[in-house]
């Protein structure tokens, strides 16, 4: 039985070809194509960072660097909406009798939530020992944690706002142009 967030790939070192399971569809959208042409498909939706990362990991397998038989490796793979995945990718290298590997098994598995609800847990961590120390500021430390959270959704701009003699004055806006805080707040 295989749960919702994962997909499976089977991979011929030997051919190149690489078959993509349909659940790729629907948990990232991404439509396999043929055998012969997933897998420039799937290469071209990880994440430009980790690319060369998940391409070494590939490579050792491939030239018989290493001789383990499962791997993990986490990376970003983009969705057919463009925004990106964390994924944990399980591999399973099948050897021939020479020790000589010849295919790689995936488990390719959507952790997004458990990766965000583990920095968001670190961060406010962080954020709870600053506020303890007696020189702290709460505008410094309302900051931090909004360009930390800004810095984990890039997309997402916030600003926190007080009411301070019964005004509404911004607190901390990290990344808002200062013309949209001087016109919102009074």
């Amino acid at each position: 039985m295989q749960a919702s967030s994962e997909c499976t790939c089977d991979f011929n070192i030997g051919t190149r070809e690489l078959y993509m399971s349909e659940s790729f569809k629907t948990v990232f959208g991404i439509e396999p194509v043929s055998v012969e042409e997933n897998l420039k498909l799937y290469k071209a939706h990880i994440h430009p960072e980790d690319a060369k990362r998940v391409d070494d990991v590939y490579q050792e397998v491939i030239q018989n660097i290493t001789n383990d038989v499962n791997i993990n490796i986490e990376y970003r793979l983009r969705r057919s909406d463009g925004e990106y995945a964390y994924v944990q990718d399980k591999l399973i290298i099948l050897r021939d009798s020479e020790g000589n590997s010849y295919r790689i098994l995936n488990v390719i598995k959507d952790i997004s939530s458990e990766y965000f609800y583990k920095v968001i847990e670190a961060i406010e961590r962080e954020i709870m020992e600053i506020s303890m120390s007696e020189n702290y500021n709460l505008k410094d430390i309302v900051t931090k944690y909004i360009t930390k959270i800004e810095n984990l959704f890039p997309n997402m701009k916030a600003s926190v706002l007080r009411i301070k003699n019964n005004r509404i004055e911004n607190l901390a806006s990290p990344s808002l142009p200062i013309e949209y805080i001087s016109n919102r707040c009074h």
